[in-house]
């Protein structure tokens, strides 16, 4: 199913974040018949992007810290992140990296 509207507070991406990229691309690829494009810019440190059928559907990056645990990450759809951020602060959360 290709979603194209996603309303806010709905899951809108998802990514794995690894110690071993090669292999995540490798597993994934295999298991759900996912293509892997990974981005050469050197400031995004590997950062590649999963597609099927030329769509993509989720990403996979190496760590970006080592105390960081090996983990997929689902991203949520905000109209106002820095209001969802402080909201989420407030309930409780703790912000590992700002919105971007």
């Amino acid at each position: 199913m290709k979603v194209t509207d996603i309303s806010p507070g709905s899951p809108c991406w998802t990514q794995l974040s690894t110690s071993d990229v090669a292999a995540a691309k490798t597993f994934y690829g295999q298991l759900f018949g996912w293509t892997a494009e990974t981005d050469p810019r050197p400031e995004v440190g590997g950062y590649t992007a999963f597609h099927l059928d030329g769509a993509p559907v989720a990403a996979v990056a190496p760590l970006m810290d080592p105390r960081q645990p090996v983990r997929w990450m689902l991203s949520f759809d905000s109209k106002d992140i820095d209001a969802t951020t402080a909201a989420a602060e407030k309930a409780g959360a703790q912000v590992w990296m700002k919105p971007m």
